[in-house]
């Protein structure tokens, strides 16, 4: 096997890539509502902003396809689950120049990802000195559109303007594909990436945030950088055997985790439901490997967690979580699976999150295995 080629830096960036125009990621054909840019004025519960990849979106479009497939699917179907629960989302598809992938473009890739930094920066401060004193944000990008989105929440960018503390304290989620500066260490990462490997970019954790998700899928040469992928993805780059168009089947699952994060106005439902686990993921640090549910919670009275494995079954209450992370809508638990070492193994667990009123979610079964080092 040949070893896996680490990166270089950003005249590699995204090395062919930004890939982006993954035109194969379909968009829901929706109009969603109250889907304008400049629509916070509304008092909208959530304003949602996307950054499209290279060579993606459409000026005349709907606000949906100006965000890029990737990103303008998590707002389609966001916005349709958050107005189950009867909350208003608005979009704000960020305009900021993003051409086809060219060699060109590719040199330029560093300017126009701090342009639609900028261009993001100037529009959350704009939207944040309304009167609408309970709107939240919701940051989204894909590709180029993520890497502009890192640089905006970066203190380090210092090019005018810069974010206020207004904007920035509304901040409530933030969803990246396909970073070029994805950071494998990064707390929010998500996705089976080679956890040896960074972005073509480089690599920059995401600031800390109320909540966050950078995911990236193995084998991505924009996330995870290999000349050996980047070449592939050169030659197929609209094919799913190209990592970085097959974003498609987790875009619903972070629509959903995000709308877990909102309350909704009305008062509880009369008829007590049980929380419900909506995906699970592992990940590695030493010789640990942990399981992480993703959960909503209708009633807003889930209490605690359980997992079942083959040594037994424990429960724990969210106030005191043994080895556990806890978070809004969210579990992490570590089990000792002897990573790197000769015994390592591999196992199933079941986890499960119970309710003060003592209803529990259907079992979730993880598989647990310790990550594959470098190689293929």
């Amino acid at each position: 096997m040949k070893p896996r080629q680490r990166s270089a830096g950003i005249a590699t960036l995204v090395a062919v890539m930004v890939l982006a125009a993954s035109p194969t990621a379909a968009v829901a054909p929706s109009q969603v509502g109250a889907g304008t840019v400049g629509a916070a004025a509304d008092c909208a519960d959530v304003q949602f902003f996307g950054l499209k990849g290279s060579g993606q979106g459409g000026e005349g479009g709907s606000t949906a396809v100006q965000m890029g497939p990737e990103v303008g699917s998590t707002f389609t179907f966001f916005t349709e689950e958050m107005a189950d629960k009867g909350l208003l989302v608005t979009g704000t598809p960020i305009r900021y120049h993003a051409p086809p992938v060219s060699i060109e473009s590719l040199k330029d890739a560093e300017k126009n990802a701090t342009a639609g930094a900028l261009a993001l920066r100037g529009a959350l401060n704009e939207a944040a000195a309304t009167d609408c004193d309970d709107l939240e944000f919701v940051l989204s990008g894909y590709s180029l559109g993520a890497y502009a989105v890192q640089l905006a929440l970066d203190p380090g960018l210092t090019a005018e303007p810069a974010l206020t503390k207004q904007a920035r304290t509304r901040v409530k989620a933030v969803v990246l594909y396909a970073s070029p500066m994805f950071d494998p260490s990064d707390p929010y990462a998500e996705g089976d990436f080679d956890p040896n490997l960074h972005g073509a970019a480089g690599r920059k954790r995401l600031p800390t945030l109320p909540h966050a998700a950078t995911i990236c899928l193995a084998d991505d040469p924009v996330c995870n950088f290999t000349w050996d992928d980047t070449a592939w993805c050169r030659y197929q780059p609209d094919s799913r055997s190209c990592a970085h168009v097959r974003y498609h089947t987790h875009l619903a699952t972070y629509a959903t985790w995000l709308t877990g994060l909102f309350p909704a106005h009305e008062p509880p439902v009369s008829e007590p439901q049980a929380p419900l686990i909506v995906s699970t993921s592992t990940y590695q640090e030493g010789v640990l490997v942990y399981a992480r549910a993703n959960y909503t919670d209708v009633n807003g009275d889930a209490e605690g967690f359980g997992f079942s494995w083959q040594p037994g079954t424990e429960s724990h209450p969210f106030s005191s979580p043994s080895y556990g992370r806890v978070s809004a809508g969210r579990v992490d638990y570590p089990f000792n699976l002897a990573c790197g070492q000769p015994n390592q193994k591999a196992v199933d667990v079941q986890m499960w999150i119970y309710d003060k009123g003592g209803l529990k979610s259907q079992p979730a079964t993880v598989h647990l295995t310790c990550q594959r080092g470098p190689g293929r």
